[in-house]
């Protein structure tokens, strides 16, 4: 008897420790999404950030026939943030991709992720409406969770007012309105938030508000920039830069937040990162175009204003979210962000997201009409450019016809070929291709089949949105990811045609 209770305490005692180094979630999804998107699981993955092109620890949670599931994910962190998401397995363009829990009811900037603390017991119920209910231990913060992300989106209808004093010219009412409802926003946050505070921990509590504040920022500062492409003239301009100083100098208390927490939190230093990027963009009186700034400055900045921690996460994220739509500008900065950074994990995951774009390129398998592989292999000795479509996108066909005179130029050589690849299912790729729309006669026109957004190239790239295009030179290795869109004007048509010539 002795022997079975030692048995009893050390299996009681493992049990304890397990929950106690985990987070234990179960739950029912009651709603149409699961079905809608074909998917019978749930996709639970760990975040470092909330930018949409985060890639984490990913767990699978099967659903039953009554959509319950159970899953307990391990962790040595406090506090974690995780993402609830299915996986798009309809036969469409957009199969493989992730989409939120809560999509389409809402759709955030960022990703909807959820802070966790270690040892949290937690039942997640989501409702036909696709509200969602956390019952449990740690649930109070989750809830709240809920409702702020509910009043980041709640502000659609206004967005409609402001797009009527945008389209009848009215700048200065439409950024006098943003600037008032970003007050009210971070207004309802801090009354919303406190109501909770007796019920989570200072540090959780610290780690929300700043979270939130973020977020609200985030939204804002994202859209000032397009402002430049409705109003080009300069008199307009200095109307959104005034925005974006009166958006400054609104008191957020984010002085009183713990240094601690902006290093913890997953929508700080985007909120940062996207604050520097529009300072670049505003104060560049000869910009190309209403996105421009140069990466070289961006990480300049960085390095000048930050520093420690804060410094290496936000170069980090810089690489990650600029990687792909400026690879040549970001490979010129690697060697210097590599001697810069002082945090080992952040310096390895930096070095493992740049491998990517500095070595061989993908060893791509795409299908022709008649499903004939075409492999990387098969091309050897030829420069590839490369671009990536789907059938419907406006962007993909503009790029089409200012690919068609780049394209006429070359195609008698014998050491250059052009890829098109479509993302739909064969059926529709086929009619898009034949529309003439979305390439030019003699091009090789290839799709995923039926891979769409899953397709091995695709996920390695982490392409979020197409068009895209690549080049890769004669020996196999990736020249760009990013050349200069040829839509956009007669300049960036000879800087993508000297990469050609460069490399031929």
């Amino acid at each position: 008897m002795k022997f079975i209770r030692v048995i009893t305490i050390v299996l009681f005692w493992a049990i304890s420790v397990s929950a106690q180094n985990s987070i234990r979630i179960s739950g029912r999804i009651d709603t149409p999404i699961a079905r809608e998107y074909q998917s019978n699981e749930l996709l639970v993955s760990i975040k470092q950030d909330g930018s949409r092109n985060s890639i984490g620890t990913l767990f699978k949670a099967p659903l039953n026939n009554l959509g319950e599931f159970n899953l307990e994910i391990p962790t040595d962190d406090n506090q974690v943030y995780l993402a609830f998401e299915f996986e798009d397995k309809r036969p469409t363009r957009w199969k493989g991709m992730y989409r939120n829990i809560s999509e389409p009811s809402r759709t955030n900037t960022l990703r909807e992720i959820y802070l966790f603390s270690k040892g949290d017991e937690v039942t997640i119920n989501v409702n036909r409406d696709n509200s969602i209910i956390f019952k449990g231990k740690g649930s109070e913060k989750l809830n709240y969770q809920y409702l702020a992300y509910t009043l980041f989106t709640s502000t659609k209808s206004i967005d409609g007012r402001i797009l009527d004093l945008e389209n009848k010219g009215e700048l200065q009412k439409a950024t006098e309105l943003e600037v008032e409802i970003f007050r009210f926003q971070i207004q309802q946050l801090q009354t919303l938030l406190k109501s909770y505070k007796a019920e989570i921990s200072e540090e959780v509590y610290q780690l929300l508000l700043l979270d939130g504040i973020s977020q609200i920022k985030h939204r804002i500062l994202e859209k000032l920039p397009f402002y430049f492409l409705r109003f080009p003239n300069q008199e307009q301009q200095k109307t959104i830069a005034q925005c974006f100083t009166t958006l400054e100098g609104i008191d957020t208390n984010e002085d009183t937040i713990s240094f601690r927490a902006k290093l913890q939190s997953a929508f700080y230093t985007s909120m940062l990162l996207e604050k520097e990027v529009v300072k670049l963009i505003l104060s560049d009186e000869n910009r190309k175009s209403y996105n421009y700034f140069s990466f070289e400055e961006l990480f300049n900045v960085i390095t000048a204003k930050y520093s420690g921690q804060l410094r290496d996460t936000l170069i980090l994220l810089a690489f990650k979210n600029y990687i792909v739509s400026k690879s040549d500008e970001t490979k010129a900065q690697y060697m210097a962000a590599q001697n810069t950074i002082k945090d080992n994990a952040i310096k390895m995951q930096l070095i493992d997201l740049m491998s990517k774009y500095i070595k061989d390129a993908f060893p791509f398998v795409f299908y022709d009409a008649d499903n004939t592989p075409h492999k990387l292999q098969d091309y050897k000795g030829k420069v590839i450019v490369m671009d990536f479509w789907f059938n419907g996108c406006v962007p993909c066909t503009m790029v089409a016809k200012a690919m068609h005179p780049i394209f006429e130029k070359y195609k008698n050589r014998k050491d250059i070929v052009f890829i098109t690849v479509g993302t739909d299912q064969k059926g529709k790729w086929s009619e898009a291709v034949a529309s003439g729309l979305y390439t030019s006669k003699g091009m090789i026109n290839l799709h995923t089949k039926g891979k769409g957004f899953k397709d091995p190239m695709i996920v390695y790239y982490n392409f979020i949105g197409l068009p895209r295009q690549l080049i890769i030179d004669k020996r196999g290795k990736l020249v760009t990811a990013s050349p200069p869109r040829p839509d956009v004007g007669e300049e960036n048509v000879l800087a993508f045609e000297k990469l050609i010539e460069t490399n031929l």
